[in-house]
């Protein structure tokens, strides 16, 4: 038996796990994404509707957007080396975009 290890995780290596696990991964960093997209979004309108500063968030939040993303397009390469289709990967997150260059 193989046993794969990702990121602390350990799990024996069959597909039926490694699409558990990955499915789970790029769901959330999805989800997050959206999440930061549109809290960003807000704080901007909110900015210049009120003249209030608040770049220093704004930037930690788009550091974490910049992890998040990084997260999200590795655990999608994962997913595309183990054989899962890319229709898959669109049903778990609707943004995918097939581009080799991502």
């Amino acid at each position: 038996m193989v046993v794969i290890i990702i990121n602390s995780v350990t799990f024996p290596d069959s597909s039926k796990d490694k699409v558990k696990f990955i499915s789970k991964r790029i769901i959330s960093f999805g989800a997050l994404l959206g999440f930061y997209d549109e809290i960003i979004e807000k704080l901007n309108s909110l900015i210049k509707r009120e003249n209030i500063d608040l770049k220093e968030k704004i930037d930690l939040l788009e550091l974490e957007l910049a992890h998040c993303k990084a997260r999200l397009y590795g655990s999608i390469k994962f997913a595309l080396r183990n054989n899962i289709s890319k229709k898959l990967i669109k049903d778990w997150y609707y943004d995918f975009e097939d581009n080799d260059q991502l």
